[in-house]
């Protein structure tokens, strides 16, 4: 998921500056964008954002960044719809049948 939240999310909207250059403004934006636009859920914007903010944190470890940006914008998201999907999990007659298919076509997993 990592790579997939910088890929698709984070470096399309704020990739385009040094991370220095980032502003608070910037995050906030790009919070917005995630939330409206995007409309993703906000465990999904929870992840997207901690991944980010795990980024710049090690920036400021490394003297690259003075502060993060990304701190204390939980509150720009909260709004974001919390989607939960019904799990319909295997029955007791599903589960050998997913075991062995999974053996056969994928058996290093």
């Amino acid at each position: 998921m990592y790579d997939v939240d910088f890929r698709c999310h984070i470096l399309p909207r704020l990739g385009h500056k040094r991370l220095d250059q980032n502003t608070r403004l910037d995050v906030e934006e790009f919070i917005a964008h995630l939330v409206n636009e995007k409309k993703l859920a906000r465990p999904t914007i929870r992840m997207i954002m901690s991944n980010l903010t795990a980024c710049l944190n090690h920036a400021i470890d490394h003297d690259i960044l003075g502060k993060n940006p990304t701190t204390k914008t939980a509150k720009y998201y909260k709004q974001a719809p919390v989607r939960h999907d019904e799990i319909q999990p295997l029955d007791k007659n599903e589960v050998p049948l997913f075991l062995r298919t999974v053996l056969e076509h994928s058996p290093e997993h």
